[in-house]
This record gives structure tokens, sequence and C-alpha cells, in this order.
């Protein structure tokens, strides 16, 4: 099964560091050694400098979108906005989206039987997921009990059911920028998570998920810490027998150097597994940039 990268970055950060590119190589190639054939989708920049650095190069096929499609929308607050585009021009009847950040590596036959399978639930907690339908212009039945849909991982068995999906939340995002007193970050999680919970709900579909459970860390008064350490991700120590997500401890390597620095490193030498794949010279090549 053909698997996606999406990269889509706001023009005015355009900057990616070590860890990022390090783990998005080992999240392309632990797909390809598992399930096949992975695809970078990007817009032109990205491809140029992935080309520059040598990471194009480790995927299958690269297909660059037009970014004009994606006028209208503010990617201040629709950062995944790309990946949505993506999702909506992909010309595969089946296919798969992964985050950047996301290692898959069993088991293989998980989606077998479903017509959607996504990576989990989740809680509509109105601190994430607030809701302000009397300001936002959608075009779905609303139904507050519908869990919205992780989508760090989300596989389409059907291309129509997919592109679908993909242009209500095009739809969603050119018509709406109300957040209230909210974080703009809860239009992206409607746009994405919540819409196709109820996309899905409204045509009677009830997905499959990787995780079965819900996940919750196991301290929510302080979950940032706690994902460095949860067995289910982030550790790279700890980490589990199906998958390895960063989750929001990306907030936590961005906001400290040394922890950033340490994790590059163990990035690092999880990918001495594959030789052919000249990392060190990759991120010279990065640091040029």
């Amino acid at each position: 099964m053909v698997g996606y990268h999406v990269n889509w970055r706001d023009p005015e950060r355009f900057s990616y560091r070590d860890w990022e590119i390090l783990l998005q190589i080992l999240s392309a190639r632990m797909w390809q050694e598992k399930f096949g054939p992975i695809k970078l989708s990007c817009d032109q920049a990205t491809y140029e400098m992935y080309s520059q650095i040598g990471v194009s190069q480790i995927y299958d096929d690269v297909e660059v979108f037009d970014q004009t499609l994606l006028a209208g929308i503010d990617p201040k607050i629709y950062f995944a906005a790309g990946k949505i585009l993506a999702q909506l021009q992909a010309p595969e009847e089946k296919c798969a989206f992964i985050d950047t950040d996301l290692l898959i590596y069993g088991p293989n036959n998980f989606y077998d039987d479903s017509r959607v399978t996504v990576f989990h639930r989740e809680f509509p907690h109105s601190s994430i997921y607030a809701n302000f339908w009397d300001r936002w212009h959608i075009d779905l039945p609303v139904n507050e009990l519908v869990y919205p849909l992780n989508c760090a991982l989300v596989i389409w068995p059907e291309k129509d059911l997919r592109r679908n999906y993909a242009a209500h939340a095009m739809k969603f995002m050119r018509n709406n920028d109300y957040y209230g007193k909210h974080k703009a970050n809860t239009l992206m999680v409607t746009a994405e998570q919540r819409l196709l919970g109820l996309y899905l709900h409204n045509l009677g579909i009830e997905p499959d998920y990787y995780i079965k459970d819900i996940y919750m860390s196991s301290n929510t008064k302080s979950m940032g810490l706690d994902w460095i350490t949860d067995e289910q991700g982030t550790n790279l120590d700890a980490i589990s027998n199906e998958f390895f997500h960063t989750w929001g401890f990306k907030h936590n390597l961005a906001a400290d150097p040394m922890v950033s620095a340490e994790y590059t490193l163990r990035l690092f030498n999880l990918l001495e597994k594959y030789p052919e794949i000249d990392t060190e010279k990759i991120l010279q090549k990065l640091k040029k940039i």
C-alpha cells in the first residue's frame, strides 16, 4: 500500500530542525520496510530544499502540489492544509497518510477489513475542541457526541470517500477564521480531526483504530511532560512494539536545545540501520541552507 508524507510550511517559517528531518527519514524508511512504497507530497519550495539536502531521493516518488490551490487559507491557522490538499489530489484508490513524526512497524494487516482506519479517537475536550457552531460555516450535521479522530495515521481504501472528506475540509478552512478566546489551533483540529469524525458519522461509517483505546497521558495535569517517559510513544528508550510518535513532546524539543541535541543523537543512531542513507551529509547540507 502506498503511503504519503506531506510537507507544507508557512513561508514565513520555512525552516526544519535536525530532529524533524531525521524523524521523517526514519518514518519513510520504516514504512517502506514494512508496508511498501511511500511518496512525498509537498509544495515546490519544500521539494527544492529536500532535493538539495538529499531527502527527496529517499522517497519512491514525489508529487508537488499546486500551492495556489491553498489561496484563501491562512497558514498560521491551518498549518496542516497541505496535508488535506494532498488527500484531495492523491491519484491512488487506496493509500495511507502518515505524519512525518510517526513510526509504524507492526502489524501490517490492521486495516484489511476497514473502510477507514485512523490512529485513534480523541476526547472532545472543550480546551482543545472548542465549538463555535453558531459562528462557523459548516455543511455537515453537527453531533457533539461524535469523537474527533486523530489523523497522525489515516488509511483510505476508497478514493472518492477520501476526496469528498478533503473537499469538506478545504471548504471549512476557506470559510472559517473565528476562534473566540481560544487558540487558533481549535480551527485546525476541527477542520481535520473533528470534521473527519462528523463526515464518517454522517455516512454511517465506523472507522477502525490503530490504537484501540483513546490515548491519554497517565498524568493529565502535566501531560506534556508525561509524554517524555510514557511507554506509549515519545521516549526512544521505551519504544512500544507497534509505533512511536512524538506527539506534544515536539514543543519540548523546540524549546530546549539540550533535549533537542540528545534526541537528535538518538535518532542519528537509529538511522545507522540504513547505511545507504548518508545522514551526516544530509544534516551538513541542511545547516548550509
